[in-house]
């Protein structure tokens, strides 16, 4: 026989199971002796920590209270400002501008010492002839 996981126990014994898994349960501890030994524990732990019984009811006018903030809080969510994201959008912008203006522009290269380099190169005869022939 296959046992059933403890988490569908305790939820029974916390009165949590879905309506499948209580008539699974029932059934199931029916034919098995460790099973309902682990639900009894389960049902034990809770009635030791007072949760025996069932939560009071809620009193009418906080009830009353609670519906009547819901559509409020409904609303106000529905007409957020957008100029919240819109401003942190901007101002991202703004810094990556500024930090782009900040860094500082490259040097030219100086265009003289190149060239002497490139003709010593050349004249050392490290270019092949079809391109010493091209320079010239």
């Amino acid at each position: 026989m296959n046992c059933l996981d403890d988490e569908i126990l305790s939820a029974y014994a916390d009165g949590e199971a879905r309506p499948g898994e209580r008539v699974r349960v029932r059934a199931h501890v029916r034919g098995c002796a460790g099973c309902a030994r682990t639900l009894d524990e389960f049902s034990a732990f809770k009635r030791a920590l007072g949760g025996g019984g069932e939560a009071p009811p809620m009193p009418d006018d906080l009830r009353e209270s609670l519906e009547a903030l819901r559509p409020r809080e409904a609303a106000r969510r529905e007409r957020a400002p957008l100029w919240r994201p819109m401003l942190a959008v901007a101002l991202a912008c703004l810094a990556g501008l500024f930090l782009c203006a900040q860094r500082p522009a490259p040097e030219e290269l100086p265009l003289e010492p190149l060239l002497e380099a490139h003709h010593r190169f050349a004249d050392a005869g490290a270019l092949s002839p079809r391109f010493r022939e091209a320079g010239r």
